[in-house]
């Protein structure tokens, strides 16, 4: 059997977070800063342009009866049942959610 990494396991079990990313990963990622009010005012408008294309040419199961598009966040809803949030990536129309 491999060899589990039980520490991490606790870690995101009783700390909610894992503190330990591989080498290649940590190199790869660049620190998340946040955009200013301004800029998410400049930012915000054409994200719902292409939230509002990709649903445009997505094909929605019918279950799904209330869809909104608020802060860039997409939620598809199915009343009395359950609702999911989407974001996106990229302003790519085929990109995956």
């Amino acid at each position: 059997l491999p060899d589990f990494p039980i520490t991490d396991a606790v870690d995101a079990l009783t700390l909610g977070s894992v503190n330990f990313l591989p080498e290649r990963l940590s190199e790869a990622t660049t620190p998340f800063i946040l955009a200013s009010e301004t800029e998410r005012q400049e930012i915000l408008p054409r994200l719902q342009q292409i939230l509002t294309a990709r649903l445009a040419i997505a094909e929605l199961p019918i279950q799904f009866t209330n869809v909104t598009i608020k802060n860039g966040i997409v939620t598809l809803a199915v009343d009395g049942e359950f609702e999911v949030k989407l974001g996106i990536k990229s302003d790519n129309l085929f990109a995956s959610w």
